[in-house]
């Protein structure tokens, strides 16, 4: 079962629970059943933030392998069309790295931010 089934899962269950304890007139424990949602809620985001970062990360890893096999061509390539090609593709992925970079640097302090407010 992947994440997202398991994800439907658990929240349907729970709203059944709450359907019930609505049904019965038990509104302390609907009101237990609610807060319970309000954390899952709260837990899934997280998990996505960290698979969003892990994600920045592993595409930033990939962005330097690619400026290290540029570089290396770089040094040994002597055609001024072919330099030029290679520069450019350089300072494109400078260009994306910096913008991976901002986009890390963002989804860190937003996740900073929420342990603050929350803790």
């Amino acid at each position: 079962m992947d994440r997202n089934a398991r994800q439907a899962r658990w929240t349907n269950d729970w709203l059944d629970l709450l359907n019930y304890a609505s049904s019965i007139g038990d509104e302390a424990w609907r009101e237990s059943i609610l807060q319970e949602l309000r954390h899952g809620d709260a837990l899934r985001e997280l998990e996505e933030q960290e698979e969003r970062r892990l994600q920045l990360q592993l595409d930033l890893e990939e962005i330097s392998r690619q400026m290290e096999g540029i570089y290396l061509q770089l040094r040994e390539e002597e055609s001024g069309s072919i330099r030029s090609s290679l520069w450019n593709a350089a300072w494109q992925l400078k260009k994306e790295r910096a913008r991976l970079v901002s986009l890390l640097r963002g989804d860190s302090s937003s996740r900073h931010k929420g342990q603050r407010l929350g803790g």
